[in-house]
């Protein structure tokens, strides 16, 4: 694609489609127990590449601080690592917090889709 090739940081992150799009619920949301899943990875780029962009580091949080998303990423040289972890705090939330976990879910879904651009040089 015009010398640029996208390279996605969730390759591995498991988490499927986002299970929280319905406008309202009507029952709690339960996660079964509280969680946490860590996803690093480390992509070597051949030396015909560059990194054209990089992603931000980001840390996303609830109001009330429940669920926690945080994401880094570093090119070093040739070479890009990620970390991305989930903290889910709570092992079931109020169908009045639904709204806050509809948004959450959103957000970090959006931050999950972005990609590093490489160029070929």
């Amino acid at each position: 694609m015009g010398g640029y090739f996208f390279l996605p940081d969730d390759l591995f992150a498991g988490l499927g489609k986002n299970p929280f799009i319905e406008e309202n619920r009507v029952m709690p949301v339960d996660f079964n127990f509280p969680k946490s899943y860590v996803v690093t990875g480390t992509y070597y780029l051949p030396d015909d590449y560059i990194v054209n962009e990089l992603p931000k580091n980001t840390r996303l949080m609830m109001p009330d601080t429940s669920i926690i998303l945080i994401r880094k990423i570093q090119l070093d040289n040739n070479i890009i690592s990620f970390r991305v972890t989930l903290d889910l705090l709570y092992a079931d939330y109020t169908v009045e917090g639904y709204p806050y976990i509809k948004d959450f879910f959103k957000k970090m879904y959006a931050i999950l889709a972005e990609r590093i651009v490489l160029k070929k040089k």
